[in-house]
């Protein structure tokens, strides 16, 4: 289970790559954590990454209103949930024993 859990994590700090790197858009993004934090099952974990995904999904609602647009500001708030979120998966992973 452990192993498991920390693949978990691992995939989330891909995805966070994935997307800073523009090889997945933030809706695809959003969708891929939404998907592994229910995986991981834990609520700890969902009380931390509720509200960066609730910020995500305003300003992709908002993007996807105005044409897929994101302005400046967009991206200053996405870069710092990303970087929020990498801080939070370090802290999880932290907690992982290893064996």
């Amino acid at each position: 289970m452990k192993d498991f859990l920390k693949r978990q994590f691992l995939l989330i700090r891909k995805d966070i790559s994935d997307y800073l790197g523009g090889k997945i858009d933030l809706n695809k993004f959003i969708g891929n954590l939404e998907a592994v934090s229910e995986i991981i099952q834990d609520k700890k974990w969902k009380e931390v990454v509720f509200p960066i995904i609730l910020g995500l999904e305003q300003i992709n609602a908002g993007s996807i209103e105005f044409g897929d647009f994101l302005t400046e500001h967009d991206e200053i708030l996405i870069r710092e949930s990303m970087r929020a979120l990498d801080i939070e998966v370090e802290r999880f992973l932290q907690q992982i024993p290893d064996s």
